[in-house]
């Protein structure tokens, strides 16, 4: 597969003896490679297509196995990809894998981010501003369980709906909802059953019992536009706080289980 590295200035690379450390200097992130794994990760650097990258592996490992040479360099790709340095062809499109309803994991996170970008509008929830959900972003916030993510995959692999969560890993019952987002290729009426399914899931899907979902958001006018979707879906106001930030009121709404 072709693949383009986007900008060598994002990274450096500092050799610690049997292991390496490449920092990325925008998020003042790092991660360790041992030796086999710097030798892949200049490889990339170095070529245009993951088959010659793996052709030379084979040459400089001939006694460890093709597959295991593909897995680990795959893990060096997600990493390059997570922080915008490394762009597979295979990217100009929306598709994941799998279909119907998972957690996002690693391998979708640009994916899942760009979707909620590409669709976000004033008639949803999107509590995370311009730029926020980038995979660096996401995967921190799922490894630290502040966000989980969720999305609902149509039998193309097209992403139809994505709905991020602030999960109730405490002795919390109640799961907030930060973003709801639906494609906007989808029909009024199916966007309000995917709604549905993924709150459903997630329902499913949390450890400890939810007995309610909730949103909430600052504005000076309640009636905000993306409120009638949750309205059609049952929630209720819960709570108002006058003047909470500046001019603008907080507002809660839920939707008890």
């Amino acid at each position: 597969m072709n693949y383009e590295i986007e900008d060598r200035s994002k990274f450096f690379i500092r050799d610690s003896g049997n292991a390496s450390m490449v920092l990325f200097k925008e998020k003042h992130d790092q991660f360790m490679l041992n030796n086999t794994g710097v030798v892949m990760f200049n490889l990339l650097l170095d070529n245009e297509k993951t088959e010659d990258v793996i052709s030379e592996l084979q040459k400089r490992y001939k006694t460890v196995d093709k597959s295991v040479l593909e897995n680990d360099m795959q893990d060096i790709i997600r990493m390059l990809k997570m922080y915008g340095i490394l762009k597979l062809d295979e990217e100009k499109t929306e598709k994941l894998n799998s279909t119907d309803i998972k957690a996002v994991d690693e391998n979708d996170y640009d994916k899942v981010g760009r979707f909620i970008e590409d669709n976000r509008s004033e008639k949803h929830l999107v509590a995370g501003g311009k730029g926020y959900y980038t995979a660096v972003n996401i995967r921190a916030h799922v490894m630290n369980s502040q966000e989980y993510y969720y999305t609902k995959v149509d039998s193309d692999g097209n992403i139809e709906g994505a709905i991020v969560v602030v999960p109730n890993v405490s002795s919390s019952s109640v799961v907030n909802i930060t973003a709801l987002v639906v494609s906007r290729l989808v029909s009024k009426s199916r966007a309000a059953e995917i709604e549905r399914e993924l709150l459903d899931y997630v329902y499913a899907s949390m450890i400890n019992t939810v007995n309610k979902f909730r949103i909430s958001y600052f504005a000076i006018n309640e009636n905000v536009p993306f409120l009638s979707e949750f309205r059609a879906l049952g929630f209720t106001k819960e709570a108002e706080l006058k003047k909470e930030f500046g001019n603008k009121s907080m507002f809660l709404y839920s939707l008890a289980l």
